[in-house]
């Protein structure tokens, strides 16, 4: 734990002031920006950009005050709204007159579809009605700009939080998706589970990748020894 400073820290000479939006309202912080990696849309309705920050703890009441940290900032997107009060449980109550001013990009909107993943309906969409065409004061509810902001106190701190288990085919039903030709209640049609070692992500690759030699924490924290 670092020690408590009895003056105010010193800001790096690299580091600038940013301001970032989060769930709890604008952060702003001393720091540099180590990495920005966008997985980009590609014709999906949903999509994440991950950022990576190396900031100034400059809070007294934090028990990190005077060191430096890492930040981790996504920011989720989407296009999809569903039908008010679906099974779906998500997106936030929107009236159809304020999509214009609510949706991140209004212009490119998807109602709700099925999920399909190799052939295989891995979850049921609920196909509101199209929202142009909706009644003035038809409520829907609309998937709007997430974020989410993660405080890592090391390096190897961030990149665990960069790490998921890895996929392995799922043994229900060897991969396919399908058991006696229907959907496989194991993996969900995906043909696949998260069971495996916890690895990176292939974004967190990506940022590991810009990170590295932008940081020198990081470079040491992704050089690590890793025994089989």
């Amino acid at each position: 734990m670092a020690k408590r400073m009895s003056v105010d820290p010193v800001v790096p000479t690299d580091f600038v002031t940013f301001e970032i939006d989060t769930p709890d309202g604008t952060l702003e912080f001393y720091g540099k920006l180590l990495g920005v990696i966008d997985n980009e849309r590609r014709g999906r309705p949903r999509w994440a950009e991950i950022e990576l920050y190396k900031y100034l703890v400059s809070d007294p009441g934090d028990p990190l005050y005077g060191s430096q940290a890492y930040l981790l900032h996504t920011m989720g997107h989407s296009v999809v709204y569903h039908r008010h009060d679906s099974a779906c449980n998500r997106g936030v109550t929107v009236p159809v007159e304020e999509f214009p001013l609510r949706a991140e990009f209004p212009d490119d909107l998807e109602a709700c579809a099925d999920t399909i993943i190799r052939g295989n309906v891995v979850a049921k969409g609920c196909y509101p009605e199209d929202w142009q065409s909706a009644a003035p004061g038809t409520v829907y509810d609309l998937e709007v700009l997430r974020h989410t902001k993660i405080i890592c106190p090391s390096a190897e701190d961030a990149l665990q939080w960069l790490r998921r288990p890895s996929k392995k085919p799922c043994a229900s039903c060897d991969g396919n998706g399908l058991v006696a030709g229907a959907t496989c209640g194991t993996c969900h049609g995906k043909g696949f589970t998260a069971s495996g070692e916890p690895v990176l992500t292939a974004p967190g690759q990506r940022l590991v990748e810009m990170a590295r030699f932008r940081d020198p924490e990081i470079a040491k924290a992704a050089g690590r020894t890793v025994k089989l």
